[in-house]
């Protein structure tokens, strides 16, 4: 394309034919003298550059750049108060999206990217080594960080840590599991706090043969010693090796992760070969001064090409990486990165939704304010100073809302981490981890109240303010202006995530309702429940060191362990197995023989409990035919299974069940696919037991049950005690884990009626939230509608008032009024009801009757609520008299 044509395309767009005709003048002259001296390419390239030049400058006098004045935000606040039911709405849909956007933003910063909170977090560093071959993380050895703590000049206090858990008994016996740090004494000076009584690990205690010491966080110090001051120089035992405690660390000190306690790494002497070295675990230290992570990467480089070529045995394809400390700690996969930062964009597009929904309602304000911007206009105001005004008033209200919505995402992180400590059983975050916001959050929520105030107020006010010209001719056919394409499908959107998520409520509200109702037919405070483990990395003596001996000990413990509660004054029993009210799966089985009909297409799927024999008499559970559990079922390749009543009626149809034979489809408790493994061995049917509450699932509160032993290779296992004193019993209950076995640790004591609470607590959490987005989600399709109806009989008085002057039918005109919204309601419900049917075909193959029922019914009901949002410009429309369409005919 020839300059002249280019840059007459763009001048035609912003000037006029006289002023295009003389740009193009000069330009053309110009060109002909440029071409004479320097040639035809390189005088096109100048008369591009200046015609561009000219035709900025030409923009920049015709657009001038909007200026946004105290006014304007003045103005803002007062569009606040002058529109109360508006400001409400919008205010909370954008304080609800920005709470959203602002918790995800916070979640995936500390995932990702946190913040160290140690005076030289951000200079930290941790060693990764990488074989390209198998393409996974190589385990670190004794020799490699010697090579790296004598070698390297970029990176020091190089240190090393290995985790362990461990009971700590101390002197009066009482026993609790802690997470045990074996740390280097020079990590100590990496992160520089110094223990708050006594002293920290040093390089003496790393000597083998050295006295073992302890460092205690401040927890366990409050927690375990009563914060005793002369703490310092007692002796106490960490499992069964005697421990003298040499500090305290300051109150909030978790590091390397979230230890509670550090021992000295001792590394005994490795072999002459290098591929002898001990593992060392993680290896770490900090940033020299002037040092940064590309420098002490190309240090480490060098030093990993050197060892390589000496000993390529063991690091011919091993490269070393110098990489951020949590980075190198917890090395997520690529694909865990992109799915959590995918969640920002949802949170994004969710607040793009929701702001166009309130651009809808903008949109229908702005419109009503026609008089008032064509006056504008015509007193000289340019389009982009207009737009700019009603810019900044969405801005005001997309910043109150960011206010309102920081708030909530502040209590709404409490809640996260919650709900997480409840649904992942985590006992402590680490350190890194907080439930409040970064200050980078609300920068982020400011950012969000931009793009609302760019979806809601500027794309609004440039679709009204198109119609200026017009303004100014004074036309007197009233606005132009159409609700386009885009808001179209924001409607339709909206409706179908509401009618979609009106099912979820209801089954997570009839879900908590059932937990709330859920009855252990026994005194629950008075069970008291525990997971009892030996963890793997126990020490064993010599030459005994495997899997075998440790699964023996764990047996014998675990025997002793109920013969020592048993003869305890106050217990009245004591038994292994799945508690009551706790999680158990739900399995697809298949039955030997003639069985009864199941609920789902797929077959049975009831639930499956492993317990001991004497479970049922704990629980006043009776054997109503054949027999209980023995000793000899414990075996691993044992068949014999109980069932309860219910099975019996439920899948055998009250048919003779002993000596019948089932078995499990697959060892998972999914639904069964081609794809799974081969069915599981036939398994018989030995005895009958009443009936007994098994998990605490809303779902299934009673029903069909089938028992398995516990295996003797079980580990670990749950425990369960009756003990009327409750949770008063757990020091007692630890303290006789710890005679028996030093080694033996128990987790976090809780009642059978604690593990009902908590589920309850879990569903009813879920489901105050589901009310919420639904109640948002309900209340923006309302408005959107709203807006439509309401813009529409704005747009059409005269047309209504002369056809009801004329003896028009009012329901057939009202019926022409309301077409286009409803139609958009009724797609969105249909296919926001389509959507959500195809989830439990998904899951179980089939549709219950009643769900469908009540997709059916959320779907009707938010028609017809959508219609009583009509209701107001409906009777407004009936109300138009000929004299007021003839005045807005004007």
């Amino acid at each position: 394309m020839k300059p002249r044509r280019l840059i007459s395309a763009l001048l035609r767009r912003i000037a006029s034919p006289d002023r295009v005709a003389d740009v193009l003048g000069d330009l053309e002259e110009a060109h002909r003298r440029r071409v004479e001296r320097h040639g035809r390419f390189v005088a096109w390239l100048l008369t591009m550059l200046e015609g561009l030049d000219m035709t900025l400058a030409i923009a920049r006098l015709r657009v001038p750049r909007p200026r946004v004045s105290w006014l304007d935000v003045k103005l803002g606040v007062r569009m606040l108060r002058r529109y109360p039911g508006l400001t409400a709405v919008a205010g909370l849909a954008l304080g609800f999206a920005i709470a959203i956007g602002a918790l995800t933003f916070e979640v995936v910063t500390q995932a990702l990217h946190p913040t160290l909170p140690l005076a030289h977090g951000d200079r930290l560093v941790g060693f990764r080594l990488w074989n390209a071959e198998t393409g996974r993380e190589v385990t670190p050895t004794a020799a490699d960080l010697e090579t790296w703590r004598t070698e390297l000049r970029s990176v020091e206090h190089v240190s090393a840590f290995r985790s362990f858990e461990r009971n700590l008994i101390t002197p009066d016996g009482q026993s609790a599991a802690i997470f045990v740090a074996e740390m280097s004494a020079a990590a100590f000076e990496a992160v520089a706090i110094p223990a708050l009584a006594g002293r920290n690990i040093i390089p003496s205690d790393e000597t083998p043969g050295a006295p073992d010491v302890l460092v205690i966080g401040f927890d366990v110090w409050q927690e375990r010693f009563g914060g005793a001051p002369d703490v310092v120089g007692r002796i106490a035992r960490l499992g069964a090796a005697p421990v003298t405690i040499v500090g305290v660390m300051p109150e909030g000190f978790a590091f390397p992760i979230a230890h509670e306690a550090w021992t000295p790494l001792r590394l005994e002497a490795a072999g002459q070969a290098r591929r002898d070295s001990p593992p060392v675990g993680f290896i770490f230290g900090r940033l020299s001064p002037g040092a940064s992570l590309a420098s002490a990467q190309a240090e480490v480089a060098v030093v990993g090409a050197r060892v390589a070529r000496e000993f390529p045995d063991t690091h011919a394809r091993v490269s070393p990486d110098v990489l951020p400390y949590v980075e190198a700690l917890i090395d997520l996969p690529a694909i865990a990165r992109m799915a959590l930062h995918s969640t920002n964009l949802a949170a994004v597009l969710f607040l793009a939704l929701v702001a166009g929904n309130v651009a809808l309602l903008m949109f229908a304000r702005t419109v009503s304010r026609e008089a008032e911007l064509a006056m504008r206009s015509a007193l000289g105001a340019s389009r982009g100073r207009i737009v700019t005004q009603l810019f900044v008033e969405t801005l005001v209200l997309g910043l109150v809302s960011a206010v309102a919505g920081l708030g909530a995402a502040a209590v709404g992180m409490r809640w996260v981490f919650r709900v997480l400590e409840v649904a992942v059983d985590v006992g402590r975050w680490p350190f890194w981890l907080h439930d409040g916001l970064s200050p980078m959050t609300p920068m982020y929520a400011v950012v969000l109240a931009g793009l609302v105030a760019l979806i809601a107020g500027a794309g609004p006010a440039f679709r009204v303010t198109g119609t200026a010209a017009r303004w100014k001719a004074g036309a007197a056919s009233g606005s132009t202006v159409r609700f386009g394409g885009i808001w179209t499908g924001v409607i339709v959107t909206q409706v179908a995530l509401t009618v979609a998520c009106l099912p979820l409520i209801v089954d997570v509200g009839l879900d908590t309702s059932r937990l709330r109702r859920f009855d252990l037919n026994l005194p629950a405070d008075e069970f008291v429940t525990t997971r009892l483990v030996i963890p793997d990395d126990t020490p064993l003596p010599a030459g005994q060191e495997n899997e075998t001996t440790l699964r023996a000990r764990f047996e014998a413990a675990r025997r002793a362990m109920i013969a020592a509660l048993v003869a305890t004054p106050g217990v009245r029993s004591a038994t292994y197995g799945s508690p009551p009210g706790d999680y158990v799966p739900i399995r697809w089985i298949d039955v030997e023989g003639p069985a009864q009909p199941a609920r789902s297409p797929a077959g049975h799927r009831p639930q499956v409990a492993a317990v001991a024999p004497g479970f049922f008499d704990v629980f006043g559970g009776r054997i109503v035919a054949g027999r209980d559990f023995v000793a000899a079922d414990a075996r691993d390749d044992a068949t014999a299974v109980v069932v309860n009543q219910s099975f019996v009626q439920e899948v055998l149809g009250g048919a003779a069940p002993i000596g019948r034979r089932l078995r499990f489809r697959h060892a998972g408790s999914g639904a069964p696919a081609e794809s799974e493994a081969a069915p599981q061995p036939w398994l018989e049917i030995v005895g009958v037991v009443t009936d007994l509450p098994l998990a605490a699932d809303p779902d299934r509160p009673d029903g069909a049950g089938v028992y398995t032993s516990v295996s003797a290779s079980t580990l670990p296992i749950d425990l369960i005690v009756h003990a009327p004193e409750g949770l008063r019993f757990a020091p007692r209950l630890r303290a006789i884990a710890a005679r028996v076995d030093p080694a033996l640790r128990v987790s976090t004591i809780s009642t059978l009626g604690d593990l009902v609470r908590t589920e309850t607590r879990f569903y009813a959490f879920w489901f105050r939230l589901s009310l919420v987005v639904v109640g948002i989600l309900l209340l923006l399709s309302l408005s959107g509608i709203y807006a439509v109806v309401s813009f529409t009989v704005s747009r059409r008085t005269r047309e209504i008032g002369i056809r009801l002057a004329l003896g028009a039918d009012r329901l057939r005109l009202l019926s022409e009024v309301l077409a286009t919204p409803m139609l958009r309601v009724v797609i969105g419900a249909t296919t926001g009801a389509a959507a959500i049917t195809m989830l439990p075909l998904l899951d179980a193959g089939y549709v219950a009757p009643w769900l469908m029922g009540v997709i059916a019914g959320s779907a009707a009901l938010v028609v017809a609520v959508s219609v009583l949002a009509c209701a107001v410009p409906i009777r407004r429309a009936l109300r138009i008299q000929p004299t007021e369409a003839l005045r807005a005919a004007e």
